[in-house]
């Protein structure tokens, strides 16, 4: 069996700053992940050392004698430490020990450390690296990102392979790479590999509310996308519930009527199963691929979606609750109030194209794609 070692990108932290893992992307992705390719592929898991073995067994459903190998190293300890910081020594000793085949890292950033940890260890591994989210700025004088943006589009150039979530997502990495005056990354080494989607809870019994399930943040991308639902479903009388399984707080000064809940992967999934519809309004060029979209279609939910961008990667092209503007968004819902159309159908390509036999096979090309150089 191959083995392949996989660390987390960390972004949920309460507001005490403990670690909110299970309410992580990226702990929900990984453990996706894992849970398709145990068959054919060993799993190392390089977890944070402040975590206890009881914990471990939680997260990841019992780890022992499942074929995963758990490294415990220490990761930064809030959201900002622990995009940078990686703990050199467990790393080297984790990676000595292992002998992965294949080095994954979730954050682009880490692919230089990696390398420089197999240079002491005179080690030749592949390293690969998955971007969840784009850090690139809009402009090059934009606060905060550049330098970050910089650090990313480095470690994206000097992998053996850089990941994300659509094609249009690799497109929007290699333009902005592009944009910052550093050489495009090669076409060959860029490779799409969608969010693996578990099978959604399907339910019998629907109620009357409307889910929002993207992150709420005061971020203006997140912001603009509130004010475009609050102007999409005002007036309509029907519930909307904003989840936020980011675990992050809500925005308080947001006058929208809401429901907000913050729940646990199984308390999300029960109750997006549950609900009339489920829309996005996140429309701007920066929407790769949406796992919330997938994860509400795969739970059997209408699902309001944009056309363009990544999210046309996501369906076929008669899926019945496109749209193209918000004047056309309008329409839509106003139907979908009248009549709740059946998608079982599409749920079933969500789950056949993302799902574990699909996120296997990406698996068994990426390493056909390395071999092949």
């Amino acid at each position: 069996m191959k083995r392949v070692m996989f660390d987390l990108q960390l972004s949920s932290f309460d507001v005490d700053g403990k670690l909110k893992i299970e309410s992580d992307s990226n702990y929900q992705f990984l453990k996706g992940l894992l849970e398709a390719i145990r068959s054919e592929f060993e799993p190392i898991i390089l977890l944070p050392n402040s975590l206890t073995y009881p914990q471990v067994e939680k997260l990841f459903g019992g780890v022992s004698g499942n074929g995963t190998t758990i490294c415990l190293v220490e990761y930064g300890d809030d959201y900002y430490s622990a995009r940078f910081k990686l703990d050199w020594g467990g790393v080297c000793k984790g990676i000595a020990n292992t002998k992965p085949d294949l080095i994954w890292t979730n954050n682009p950033m880490w692919v230089h450390f990696y390398r420089a940890a197999l240079r002491k260890l005179k080690m030749d591994i592949p390293v690969v690296c998955y971007n969840h989210w784009i850090d690139l700025p809009s402009t090059p004088k934009e606060q905060g990102k550049y330098s970050l943006a910089m650090l990313q589009a480095a470690g994206m150039l000097n992998a053996d392979m850089t990941m994300a979530n659509s094609i249009w997502g690799l497109k929007l990495i290699r333009d902005g790479v592009s944009q910052m005056g550093l050489e495009t990354i090669d076409v060959r080494k860029a490779f799409a590999f969608p969010p693996p989607i578990r099978s959604g809870y399907h339910s019998g019994e629907v109620f009357g509310y409307c889910v929002y399930n993207h992150r709420i943040s005061s971020h203006p991308y997140y912001r603009d996308a509130l004010e475009r639902m609050r102007t999409l479903m005002s007036g309509l009388g029907m519930e909307v519930v904003f989840t936020n399984p980011s675990g992050k707080e809500p925005i308080t000064d947001f006058d929208f009527p809401y429901r907000y809940v913050s729940l646990n992967w199984d308390g999300y999934m029960d109750l997006l199963s549950h609900a009339y519809c489920s829309v996005s309004t996140l429309i701007d060029a920066g929407a790769q691929w949406s796992m919330s979209l997938a994860e509400s279609l795969a739970c059997g939910v209408p699902t309001l979606i944009p056309r363009k961008y990544g999210y046309a990667e996501m369906l076929p092209a008669d899926y019945p609750l496109y749209y193209d503007d918000m004047s056309e968004a309008k329409k839509k819902i106003l139907g979908l109030m009248k009549n709740r159309p059946d998608v079982k159908k599409y749920s079933k390509h969500v789950t056949e194209c993302y799902g574990a036999e699909a996120s296997l096979s990406r698996m068994r090309e990426l390493f056909a794609r390395l071999e092949k150089g």
